[in-house]
């Protein structure tokens, strides 16, 4: 019933538990597609929601695990820790909601590190080749894809639960960005071949970059430069007048990640930046919205 529901897409098997951290239980959900990557090729998905809400297997996950599957990937969609619950939120101020933020992030990170652990360990069951995964993410989740790869690149605690030696095939971001407490947004090593789409407009995950003390900001704008500065491989697609409707984009922009997850899968270091303007893709409300319009 489900494969019929998700009609090109998954076969869904039933949920796992690949960890426990503070004292919550964590599950992903494993989704086969009908006729698989020669490759076998895996994505890793992490739902978006502000750090506040959200779910691996909402409507909206359901539409990218299918969008995903329809692309020939196994899809895992991945539970982690939502640390900007509405008690925190409730008792923090400017200063407290940076560190509660930061707190949130590495929770998160931690998470999807430990996804990845597990799917590496169980890459031969699963029928994936555990060095062409491939991560993503919507908004948070694409905040969480972003910095794990740049914990990764960093030996930051946040990633210790990586395997050892284990690089990301690429990294796709709807919407993401990195944050820092403590300076400057720099690799010590080369991060994934990485594909930023973002909203020149967005005023929830800015687009831009921002510094308070020590604090730092990354947008997608400010990460390109980075990447482009050091000859990383990326493609930078930015969506004119656009805000943060660009987090929803994936199941409508299957064309632009599978053209991107070859290349990188195929071993090709290419460097792209687009202004895009899509009539299929209409503003919405998420247009003009703001952070606080989350919290």
């Amino acid at each position: 019933m489900l494969a019929l529901l998700l009609g090109q897409g998954a076969r869904c098997q039933d949920s796992v538990r690949y960890g426990r951290h503070g004292g919550k239980d964590l599950y992903l959900d494993i989704h086969k597609p009908q006729q698989p990557r020669a490759d076998k090729a895996a994505v890793i998905y992490v739902f978006g929601g502000g750090f506040h809400d959200g779910a691996r297997n909402n409507n909206f996950s359901m539409k990218c695990a299918e969008a995903l599957t329809g692309m020939g990937f196994t899809a895992i969609m991945i539970d982690y820790r939502l640390g900007m619950t509405d008690s925190v939120l409730a008792h923090t101020k400017l200063l407290g909601f940076l560190s509660a933020y930061d707190t949130a992030i590495t929770w998160a990170v931690e998470d999807c590190s430990a996804a990845i652990r597990w799917t590496v360990e169980h890459a031969k069951e699963i029928g994936i080749d555990p060095t062409k995964i491939i991560l993503t993410g919507s908004s948070a989740g694409a905040i969480t894809v972003l910095q794990t790869d740049y914990s990764r690149c960093n030996q930051l605690p946040a990633a210790r639960e990586l395997p050892a030696g284990w690089k990301p095939a690429a990294v796709v971001s709807y919407a993401g960005a990195i944050y820092t407490r403590y300076g400057k947004i720099r690799y010590k090593d080369e991060p994934a071949p990485t594909c930023m789409l973002h909203g020149t407009i967005d005023g929830i995950v800015s687009y831009k970059h921002y510094q308070i003390l020590r604090n730092h900001w990354g947008g997608s704008n400010y990460l390109a430069k980075q990447f482009r500065k050091h000859h990383y491989p990326h493609w930078m697609l930015r969506y004119t007048d656009r805000g943060h409707e660009v987090a929803l984009y994936l199941p409508a922009t299957t064309q632009e990640f599978e053209a991107f997850a070859d290349g990188a899968l195929g071993g090709r270091r290419t460097h792209y930046d687009a202004t895009c303007e899509d009539e299929a893709l209409k503003q919405t409300k998420w247009s003009k919205a703001k952070l606080w319009h989350i919290y």
